[in-house]
């Protein structure tokens, strides 16, 4: 479980700033799989984080933060609307904003 979710940390860190295809559609991956709502399934990012007992909202908020998504998240290829999901996560100041 800690495999999978340092994997996709370190892709997230790794292709923040890759403006490359290859890049780009690791970066999209990883945050997809982050925010899917679905957590079923054993290696989905709410039972991993479930697993090793970490608060998976903080932790995506602080991915966010760390990696610079905020509200210019259409930069990695995200639709406006899913770019504005990610930038009311991370306000424009960069600072956490807090979730429902």
């Amino acid at each position: 479980m800690f495999a999978v979710l340092e994997d996709a940390v370190r892709t997230c860190f790794r292709c923040a700033d890759r403006r490359d295809r290859a890049g780009l559609a690791q970066l999209r991956d990883v945050i997809y799989w982050m925010e899917r709502e679905d957590s079923r399934g054993l290696f989905s990012f709410g039972s991993v984080c479930e697993t090793l007992e970490l608060d998976a909202v903080s932790l995506r908020q602080k991915l966010y933060r760390l990696c610079n998504f905020g509200p210019d998240a259409t930069r990695i290829g995200f639709s406006a609307r899913r770019a504005g999901m990610v930038g009311r996560l991370v306000g424009d100041s960069g600072e956490l904003q807090p979730t429902a």
